[in-house]
Formats: structure tokens, C-alpha cells, sequence
């Protein structure tokens, strides 16, 4: 529970920001943390519970890279329809 609060503190402070390399950071470690959690937790013997926790952990490290890929790439962090 509270990994999945920290989760959704950090995704709207990643969204709220134009772009934010830590916030994508921290993302991803966040990620790594909850795969790594499903060996420490008590549902160790869930299978479900195990598989999930890596489902999650694995989109959010997927998922920030690419957003922090998009926010070197060029373009422009104010304003995503704006043209050069």
C-alpha cells in the first residue's frame, strides 16, 4: 500500500513538472523497488501477488524511461503542440 502511494505522489509530481529527470528517476527506482519487494513481502508464496508486483515494477521502469527519453529528445517541455 504505501509503495503504491509513493507511486502516484511521484507520477503527479512527474506530470505536473514540464520535464523532470528526477521525477522520472525516481520513478524507475521506485519500480525497481516494488519488483525487489515481491521477494521481502509476506507474498512470497502468492504467485499472483509475485507477478503482478513485477508487471508493475517492470511498466514503471518501461514507461519512465521512454517519458524521460521523450523529455531529451527536442521537444519543446512547455508546450507539447507547439511548433518550431
Amino acid at each position: 500500500m504505501t509503495l503504491g502511494l509513493l507511486v502516484v505522489a511521484v507520477s503527479v509530481w512527474a506530470g505536473s513538472t514540464a520535464s523532470s529527470t528526477l521525477a522520472e528517476f525516481m520513478k524507475m527506482v521506485l519500480g525497481a523497488v516494488i519488483i525487489v519487494s515481491a521477494f521481502f513481502n509476506a507474498h512470497t508464496e502468492e504467485r499472483t501477488a509475485i507477478m503482478t508486483s513485477w508487471f508493475v515494477g517492470a511498466a514503471l521502469i518501461v514507461l519512465s524511461l521512454l517519458a524521460s527519453h521523450r523529455n531529451r529528445t527536442g521537444r519543446s517541455a512547455t508546450n507539447a503542440t507547439q511548433r518550431t
